[in-house]
This record gives structure tokens, C-alpha cells and sequence, in this order.
């Protein structure tokens, strides 16, 4: 059963080695400089715009890009971290949604090349402490900086992995030369994320899945062994979010959902999930659904800290079983219109 789905693993780790983390040419290449952040960061921001939008939104959004960076460029302050910084905050400050997404992105590229870490350096790093797993995945790997992290780096399969098998046996591989080194290591600030979708296009019941996961209360299963992500401000459970949404525009809700019809009633409230998650930024929540309509997949973001290979195996399992019930109508289907009447029956 494992076959008919993909998967993609999203690692996170952290050093406390700070070699090539300032202006100096780190193993004979130079620091990124202002033009080369500005060339690279338009293009993140531009393909992000691209994923989501197109046509005159999208030539309004990429004028946004062009304002911020133009601002970065004219400062002239390459070293000026606080006043570049400020630049961002103003634009964070007036928007919402999208475009605060958006400009995140533009954010997080500033932070990753202006703090001069050399990916090459930290990717060496990970082949040296990491051998046998490296030699072996290096070149389905891609490897990136990541803002969030303290000094650290990202790697994540370039694409998806055939099947659950295939990823259980990069996690071993992955745990196996992890536990036997000290560079590397997990904080409260590095995440797994789990990426799974399917190889047949499939309706996804958005409302099922939300209804289904455990992710709420003290034995939620989804927080099983790793307690601590509730706290995490990128791993948070979005349906009280949800809840506090749908009674502060009731009236719109009531009006328009056709409770006595089943299917028109899942329609709705998928596309006022998904609504829900874009306005209050997907990357603050850890059932993240904005991939299934272009991508046919659901990425995952609860994992995270000081995980162990077994629990980690275990979300893997427990996730694949969320898309699958998500997909398959009959699939727990009296289990499923329980929560629906109650959930109703809330509203």
C-alpha cells in the first residue's frame, strides 16, 4: 500500500562551528555581494508568485518585489543590517496574507546572504560528519540556507521519493551516521517536515482531514512523543484558528453553507480552509493543505527538536494515514460523519 504514495523529507540541523560566517572568503570563494542577493532573491520571490498566482496579480506582486529591492539597493547599506532590516518591517506591518508571505521570502533570502554563510561550506560539513549517508543520497539532495536556524542548513530530496519504503530507508541512513557525530545537532529550533501526496490524482476532503487529525488536546497523536512542538510558533494547531473565524463571520457561514447537502457542505468548507490558511500565513501551522490543488500534496510541519528515527518513522506512517483517509471517500466514513454532526452542530 506504501507504494501509492510520495514523499519528501525536509531535514533541519544546527551547528555551533561559526567558520565562514563572516566577510572573509571562506575556502577561496568570496561572500555573496549586494547584487548577486539582489538577482537570486527576485527569483525566489518570483517563483513563489508564480506557484500561486498569475496574469495582472501577479505583475502587481512582482512590482512589490521590485519596490523592496529597489529600496535595498539605493540604500547603499550593505553593512547596515538595522537599517536594511527596517525595510522590511514597514512592508510586514502594512500587509497580510500573500504578500506578507511574499515579502518573508524576500526576508529570509536577506538574512540567509547577508549573514555571509557559504552553502558549500556547511554542505561539505554535512559529507564530512555525515559520510556514509551523503555518498549515498548527496545527489537526489539539495542542500539550502535556512533564516530560522541559528547557523545552520536544510537539505531536502530534489524530488519526491518513490514510496513510504524509500523514505523509511533514508531515514535510517540519515539517523545511523546523525548519532554516531557532535557537529550536527537538533534545537527547538530545527524542524522535519513531511511532505506527502499521491501518484494518482485524487479529490482530497480538506474538511476530513482536519476534522480527522488529532493535533488538539493533551493526548493529541500527532504531538505523541514530542510534546515540546506545541509551543513552536511553526508547528500550531490551526482549527481553533478555524473556529474563531467562522464565529466572527457567522452570518456569511450560515448563509452559505448548504448543511443538508454533504458534498456542497465539504466544498465550502475546504475552500474556507484553505482561504483561512493563506490569510493567516500557512508557515505558522503544521497541517499545511495550500500544495494539494497545484502540487496533489500536503506538507506536514509538526515534527521537530530533538527527534528520535522511530518517532520520526512513526509521523511518517501516521501522516501517510491522513492522506489516505482524506482521499478515499469510504475510508473511516462513520467515524468522519460523527465529527461532521458535531462540528455542525457546534457552528
Amino acid at each position: 500500500m506504501g507504494d501509492m504514495f510520495t514523499v519528501s523529507l525536509e531535514f533541519e540541523l544546527e551547528t555551533d562551528d561559526t567558520e565562514g560566517s563572516s566577510h572573509e572568503e571562506v575556502d577561496g570563494k568570496e561572500a555573496v555581494n549586494t547584487n548577486t542577493y539582489l538577482k537570486i532573491s527576485k527569483s525566489n520571490a518570483q517563483r513563489y508568485i508564480k506557484d500561486e498566482y498569475s496574469g495582472d496579480e501577479q505583475e502587481r506582486l512582482n512590482i512589490l518585489i521590485d519596490e523592496i529591492l529597489d529600496q535595498l539597493e539605493l540604500s547603499g547599506e550593505e553593512d547596515d543590517d538595522d537599517f536594511n532590516m527596517s525595510i522590511f518591517d514597514e512592508y510586514l506591518d502594512i500587509t497580510n496574507g500573500f504578500e506578507k508571505n511574499l515579502i518573508k521570502v524576500l526576508h529570509a533570502d536577506y538574512l540567509s546572504y547577508f549573514t555571509y554563510d557559504n552553502i558549500d561550506f556547511l554542505a561539505d560539513k554535512v559529507k564530512e560528519h555525515m559520510p556514509n549517508f551523503y555518498n549515498k543520497w548527496w545527489k537526489l539532495l539539495k542542500f539550502e540556507l535556512d533564516a530560522t536556524l541559528k547557523r545552520g542548513i536544510e537539505f531536502s530530496p530534489l524530488t519526491y521519493m518513490d514510496g513510504i519504503n524509500e523514505s523509511i530507508e533514508l531515514i535510517n541512513d540519515f539517523y545511523e551516521d546523525f548519532d554516531k557525530q557532535d557537529y550536527w545537532y537538533m534545537s527547538d529550533r530545527t524542524g522535519i517536515h513531511i511532505n506527502i501526496g499521491l501518484k494518482e490524482q485524487k479529490n482530497w476532503n480538506i474538511l476530513k482531514g482536519f476534522l480527522m487529525i488529532s493535533d488538539e488536546g493533551e493526548k493529541s497523536f500527532t504531538f505523541k512523543d514530542m510534546e515540546w512542538r506545541k509551543k513552536s510558533l511553526y508547528s500550531q494547531t490551526f482549527l481553533p484558528r478555524l473556529k474563531k473565524d467562522i464565529e466572527g463571520e457567522r452570518e456569511r457561514v450560515m448563509n452559505h453553507s448548504q448543511f443538508q447537502d454533504l458534498k456542497k457542505l465539504e466544498d465550502f468548507f475546504g475552500k474556507y480552509i484553505l482561504d483561512s490558511l493563506e490569510k493567516h500565513g500557512y508557515k505558522n501551522y503544521g497541517f499545511n493543505l495550500t500544495r494539494i490543488k497545484n502540487y496533489n500534496y500536503v506538507e506536514f510541519r509538526y515534527p521537530g527538536g530533538k527527534i528520535s528515527k522511530d518517532v520520526l518513522i512513526n509521523k511518517v506512517y501516521y501522516f501517510a494515514y491522513i492522506v489516505y483517509l482524506m482521499t478515499e471517500d469510504k475510508y473511516k466514513r462513520r467515524e468522519y460523519l460523527k465529527k461532521v454532526y458535531k462540528f455542525i452542530d457546534n457552528l
